[in-house]
């Protein structure tokens, strides 16, 4: 039994706060002690932080596109739904592939779920319509099919 446990909940609030006062008056003695723990470490904790990663990968690109982009899960499944699997962009069947979350960069307005490769065409233009005409204008120029 640890002595944490065998603690009152007095001495408890007594220790929190000299382990508080203990922080912020030796910040540079505990960054030391967790780098020098790290670099003991380093394979055990790649390890665990892969192991954790692949057991929360979806909660994980969750929480990732809420925190950038705003957008929650719901709105990621209810987009889904009405897209029904498929790119909002080329129409095609979204796959096994993880989609992006596509949004307009000036207002921060969702637009949709598209593919990987539909979203880095999309950056590369600048999200920028006259770019895009352009694009397609050099293409027929050019008697490309499409696929």
């Amino acid at each position: 039994m640890g002595r944490w446990k065998t603690m009152t909940p007095a001495q408890r609030a007594k220790h929190h706060i000299r382990c508080q006062r203990y922080r912020r008056k030796h910040p540079d003695r505990l960054r030391a002690a967790r780098k020098e723990y790290e670099r003991k470490n380093a394979k055990k904790l790649q390890a665990y932080r892969r192991r954790y990663y692949l057991c929360h990968r979806a909660y994980l690109r969750d929480l990732q596109r809420l925190r950038r982009d705003g957008i929650t899960p719901e709105q990621t499944k209810a987009a889904m739904n009405q897209q029904k699997g498929c790119c909002a962009l080329c129409y095609r069947p979204l796959g096994k592939e993880t989609p992006c979350s596509d949004h307009d960069h000036v207002t921060g307005k969702f637009r949709g779920m598209i593919h990987r490769k539909c979203n880095s065409g999309l950056g590369q233009f600048n999200d920028d319509p006259k770019l895009l005409k352009l694009a397609v204008q050099y293409l027929e120029k050019h008697n490309v099919r499409s696929r």
